[in-house]
């Protein structure tokens, strides 16, 4: 039997000086929504050079089974609204929970994702995929070069 992988993503590089102009002061769900990929558009990908069509690629090679999810992203700005967080959030969640179990997820974040009264967007993501998935499923994330680390993230070994 194949390993089922799972592979979505939310990326937003939130700005924190964006708050002091007004056209980024905040990021509306419409920038995400235009630029949603969901389960079989996620299939048809593969060839590109983004980190979601290396994973789908990867996957295939590999010879595992893909479990698409959603891949969702928006230009720079402010925060996203807590609703916006939320919305965005729980499909990809919703989706995972439909599609388990799986052997593995696969993430594409951007490291500097917030929303408003959340900092840490990137890792309240992480987290509700952990709860869903478990301890013993692997969970990897992509995160751009300049991402915020937080002391609270778990630290790989450094060799």
């Amino acid at each position: 039997m194949q390993a089922r992988i799972a592979v979505g993503g939310i990326e937003h590089e939130t700005c924190g000086i964006a708050a002091d102009s007004a056209e980024l002061a905040s990021t509306p769900l419409a920038e995400f929504e235009g630029k949603t990929r969901r389960g079989v558009e996620l299939e048809g990908l593969g060839q590109a050079n983004t980190i979601v069509d290396g994973f789908v690629k990867g996957v295939r090679e590999c010879g595992l089974q893909l479990v698409p999810l959603m891949w969702v992203d928006a230009i720079t700005g402010g925060p996203a609204s807590r609703a916006t967080f939320e919305t965005v959030t729980s499909e990809l969640l919703a989706r995972l929970r439909q599609a388990l179990p799986v052997d593995g997820v696969l993430l594409s974040l951007h490291g500097s994702f917030a929303a408003d009264g959340i900092d840490d967007a990137d890792g309240a993501i992480l987290a509700a995929v952990r709860v869903l998935v478990g301890r013993e499923c692997p969970v990897m994330a992509v995160h751009d070069l300049h991402c915020n680390l937080p002391a609270k993230w778990p630290r790989p070994p450094m060799f």
